[in-house]
């Protein structure tokens, strides 16, 4: 019975370690990343590939715009730890017609991501 005690103490200490490190490499992420808006006026009718990965968040997007709004965004790749709700900006993206959206609180990192590789993709760069 100790030993079966030892070992689940063993795995809740490996997963405490995992949360923290992931968590400390967040917080990190976050201050690299910039976003710029992008001026939706000079961005011609079409469709858009960008991506952007912070370890361990990695996104990629496919922007469609018409009549220089943006449309639909594509999430065709989202890696993430916890941030499957980050993704929520996409359709705040659409509604307000800017990158200067609200970050998902609990998800930051996978918002910014998110945008990030947007406006990778109306700018042309990865």
């Amino acid at each position: 019975m100790k030993k079966i005690k030892y070992i689940l103490f063993g795995i809740m200490c490996f997963i405490a370690l995992v949360i923290i490190t992931t968590s400390v490499l967040a917080n990190q992420s976050i201050k690299e990343i910039h976003i710029n808006n992008v001026d939706l006026s000079k961005i011609e009718d079409g469709t858009y590939l960008g991506e952007y990965s912070n370890s361990p968040v990695k996104a990629r997007v496919e922007v469609n715009v018409v009549n220089h709004k943006i449309t639909e965004i594509n999430l065709l790749e989202h890696v993430y730890a916890l941030g499957e709700k980050g993704e929520v900006v996409l359709q705040e993206i659409i509604a307000k017609q800017t990158l200067e959206v609200d970050m998902k609180t609990g998800a930051t990192v996978s918002s910014m991501t998110i945008v990030k590789a947007i406006e990778n993709a109306l700018e042309g760069e990865k």
